[in-house]
């Protein structure tokens, strides 16, 4: 299941790509809920 995988990945950084151009406050809040799951 490498390809469904790979689409995740692809997903999780178009997403962390989007909050990039957010408020640097709300980049450590980010990581923390996606560290927390």
């Amino acid at each position: 299941m490498a390809s469904s995988r790979s689409a995740v990945f692809l997903r999780l950084r178009a997403f962390i790509a989007e909050r990039m151009r957010m408020s640097p406050i709300d980049q450590p809040l980010m990581l923390l809920e996606l560290l927390g799951h």
